[in-house]
Parts: structure tokens; sequence; C-alpha cells
């Protein structure tokens, strides 16, 4: 028996043509990704640019990166302006990393009140 594909459930561009497996595949990877970028400095201040969604495993990457620096007790600041998302574990992590002495930089009003509630509202 052949079975049509409903035209409703297709994927659209926003020109209103059907988009490709391939681009449809991609835009589900898109979402989750995160990039950790070492940004150079001269003041001895370790620097992580981090963009995109912090969760699942890069979470696990961002605390990897984080504890080479906190380990060696070496100044630290996250860049978090470009951040989209935060799951519960990334905010643990976000939490944690401060406790130890990591500073957060470019904190969306967003992210600072989830932060803020995650903390308990203190």
């Amino acid at each position: 028996r052949h079975h049509r594909k409903c035209p409703s459930r297709r994927r659209f561009s926003s020109a209103g043509t059907p988009m490709p497996a391939a681009a449809r595949a991609l835009l589900t990877l898109l979402p989750t990704m995160m990039r950790i970028t070492r940004v150079a400095g001269t003041d001895g201040v370790a620097r992580l640019h981090i963009e995109g969604r912090l969760m699942g495993d890069g979470v696990k990457e961002l605390a990897a990166s984080c504890e080479a620096y906190l380990a060696a007790r070496h100044p630290l600041l996250l860049d978090v302006a470009d951040v989209t998302f935060v799951d519960r574990e990334g905010l643990d992590l976000l939490e944690a990393v401060v406790r130890r002495g990591a500073a957060l930089g470019g904190c969306s009003p967003f992210l600072d009140e989830l932060l803020r509630d995650h903390r308990g509202g203190s």
C-alpha cells in the first residue's frame, strides 16, 4: 500500500517551499549546539566565551574546560552573553563554578533571573 506524505506535515522554508530532508535534519542538530571559545586577554584572566545552548553534553564539555582553570586556581571569566538556553544541569554548573571563584560576564536579565531563582531567590 502506498502512503503519501501529508503536505501539512512537511517543513517549509521561510519562502514557503518544502525544505530538503538534509536541511530538516540539520535544523534538528543546530538548536543543541554550543561553542566554547578561549578569548585572549592580557590581564591574566582566562576568558571563555560560551555560545548557544548550555545543556546535555555541552555542560560536561564546559565543566571540563572550567576545571582545567579552577583546579590551577587560575582566574576565570565565563562570557555567557550569547547563551540562548540553559537547562538545570547547566544552571548547576554555572552556580558551581561561581562558588569556586569564576565570574560570569554578559548575563542577560533572563539568565540572571534564572540563576537567582535557582539559588533560591538569594
